[in-house]
């Protein structure tokens, strides 16, 4: 599991979970720098304020998820260097 998470190119599975992580960030980045335009804040549609707070409370599960598990598969975590 390790290796698809650090070696994109390790496996198939690997690939789409980096592609993945990728769009994730992508559409963040996004959705962050469009919620700054005034007239996104100037909208009266309250409909797309709302759907981008969804987006980025989805794009911050995956991020969250993704750091739970890496953490938890690395090596080493525990052991002092030095």
């Amino acid at each position: 599991m390790r290796r698809t998470f650090e070696e994109p190119a390790s496996s198939l599975a690997a690939q789409i979970l980096a592609t993945v992580s990728i769009l994730f960030v992508i559409v963040s980045m996004v959705v962050l720098c469009a919620s700054t335009l005034p007239d996104w804040r100037a909208a009266e549609n309250r409909s797309v304020e709302e759907h981008s707070r969804i987006i980025e409370a989805i794009c911050i599960g995956w991020f969250t998820a993704e750091c739970i598990v890496r953490f938890i598969i690395s090596k080493n975590k525990w052991e002092r260097k030095g």
